[in-house]
C-alpha cells in the first residue's frame, strides 16, 4: 500500500513551488528593466547609437562643407581675369563634378548646394564663399518669415521698379519676382552698375545715383503677382522706385510711374528695416500688420504713406512695437480715403491728458512729434477726436 504524505510535507511542497513562481516572475521583471536601461542607453538622447549617429552626420556635414569650400576655391582661381567676380552655380557645378561630389548647385547671388545622398542644403554666397550650415524645413519657413513682400502690378509696360536704393537699403540677397524669376543682387553688384564715370582734377572718381537698380519687365501686362525680397534690408523708399538702370541701353530711365506699381504690402519681415518712406504710392491700397521685431529699429515715421490715396485701413497693431519712434509727422498725411479709427498715437506723449487738443501750439516740442500726421484723413471715425496739431499742424 503506497504511503500517504504527511499533511506537513504536502504544505512543504506546495509553498515551495510557489516561492519558484515568484522569484521567476521576479526575475523577468528584472530582466525587462535592465533591458529598458541598455535600450536608453543605446538609443535615447544621449545613448550610444544617437551620439554615434551625431557624430556620423558631423563627419558628413564637414565633409560636404569641405567640398563645396574646395569647389568654390576653384572656380575662384579659375577667374584670372577678374578674381573679384563672383562665382556662378555653373561654375561651382563645374568644380564639383571634379571631386566626384554629390553636390548640386542651383540658384545665383545666394547658392544653393544639395547633396543627393544626404538631401542636406547648405547656402554659399556667391561673392565672398560664406557657408551656411544644413538648411532645414524650419529654417527655410523662419527665413521666409523674415522676407519683406508686397504685391505689384505689372501696367501697361509689364516693368516693375523696387523701392530700395543701393546707398540706404542694405544688402539685397534674393528677389523672386512671382513669375518664376529668381535673382540675387547684393549691394556691390547693383551698386557697380549705378556708377557714373567723371573727372575732377583729372582723377577718375565714382559718384553714386542713389537710386534702385532692381527692375524686373514682366511679359505678362496688367497682373498682380507677389514679390519677395530677403536680405539685410534697411530702408523701404517709394523714391527709388522713380528711377532705374535700363541694362539694354545702358542708361538710367527716369521712371515716375514706379511707386504707383505698388499695391499691397503683405508682409514687412524681420530684415533690420530703419526706416520706411512709401510717400505717392497712390495705388497702395493695403498694408499687413507688422511681426514681433518688424519695426524695433525704426525712430521716424516722418510722411510714410504721405499721399497714399487708395489706402482705406490701418492695421491696429501697426505701431505696437517701435518703441524708440520720436516723429510721426505727416505718416498719414494725404490719405483722404483712410476710414476706422484713427490709431491714437498722441497717447504716447507724456502727460498728453492735460494738453489742450485745440491749441496746437501746445503740442509742439512734444515727443513723438505728431505734426500733421492725420492731414486730410476726414474719413476717420474719430477724426474730430484728433488733436489739432497731429491732423492739421501748427504754422505761425
Amino acid at each position: 500500500m503506497k504511503k500517504q504524505m504527511p499533511k506537513k510535507e504536502k504544505l512543504k511542497k506546495h509553498y515551495s513551488k510557489g516561492i519558484t513562481l515568484i522569484a521567476l516572475v521576479i526575475t523577468i521583471i528584472v530582466l525587462l528593466i535592465l533591458a529598458g536601461v541598455s535600450i536608453a542607453m543605446l538609443t535615447g538622447e544621449n545613448g550610444v547609437l544617437t551620439k554615434a549617429t551625431e557624430a556620423k552626420d558631423q563627419t558628413e556635414i564637414a565633409q560636404e562643407k569641405e567640398e563645396i569650400q574646395m569647389a568654390y576655391a576653384a572656380a575662384k582661381a579659375n577667374k584670372v581675369e577678374d578674381v573679384a567676380d563672383p562665382v556662378t552655380a555653373d561654375e561651382l557645378n563645374t568644380e564639383l563634378d571634379k571631386l566626384n561630389s554629390k553636390g548640386e548647385t542651383s540658384g545665383s547671388g545666394t547658392l544653393t548646394v544639395t547633396f543627393s545622398d544626404s538631401q542636406r542644403k547648405y547656402t554659399i554666397n556667391q561673392s565672398t564663399g560664406a557657408i551656411s550650415d544644413p538648411i532645414t524645413d524650419d529654417t527655410e519657413e523662419d527665413e521666409d518669415k523674415k522676407a519683406i513682400k508686397m504685391i505689384v502690378n505689372s501696367g501697361e509696360d509689364g516693368i516693375v521698379v523696387l523701392p530700395f536704393d543701393a546707398e540706404n537699403s542694405g544688402t539685397i540677397s534674393k528677389i523672386n519676382w512671382g513669375d518664376g524669376k529668381i535673382e540675387t543682387i547684393s549691394k556691390s553688384e547693383y551698386i557697380e552698375k549705378s556708377k557714373i564715370a567723371s573727372i575732377k582734377k583729372n582723377i577718375k572718381v565714382a559718384a553714386y545715383n542713389p537710386y534702385s537698380k532692381i527692375y524686373h519687365k514682366y511679359e505678362e501686362k496688367n497682373k498682380e503677382i507677389e514679390v519677395e525680397v530677403d536680405g539685410d534690408i534697411k530702408e523701404i523708399s517709394s523714391s527709388a522706385s522713380t528711377i532705374y538702370y535700363d541694362k539694354e541701353l545702358g542708361r538710367n530711365i527716369y521712371y515716375d510711374e514706379g511707386p504707383n506699381k505698388i499695391i499691397e504690402i503683405t508682409q514687412w519681415g524681420e530684415t533690420g528695416l530703419t526706416n520706411i518712406y512709401l510717400g505717392g504710392c497712390t495705388k497702395l491700397r493695403k498694408i499687413a500688420s507688422p511681426s514681433e521685431n518688424s519695426f524695433i529699429n525704426i525712430t521716424n515715421f516722418v510722411e510714410t504713406f504721405w499721399d497714399c490715396e487708395n489706402l482705406t485701413s490701418i492695421p491696429e497693431d501697426l505701431f505696437s512695437n517701435c518703441p524708440n519712434v520720436t516723429y510721426f509727422n505727416g505718416t498719414f498725411s494725404g490719405c483722404t480715403n483712410l476710414t476706422g479709427e484713427a490709431v491714437p498715437l498722441w497717447e504716447r506723449v507724456d502727460g498728453w491728458e492735460s494738453l489742450d487738443f485745440k491749441n496746437a501750439r501746445e503740442w509742439i516740442g512734444t515727443k513723438p512729434d505728431g505734426n500733421a500726421c492725420y492731414m486730410d484723413c476726414t474719413k476717420l471715425s474719430n477724426y474730430s477726436s484728433i488733436p489739432d496739431y497731429w491732423k492739421d499742424g501748427y504754422s505761425e
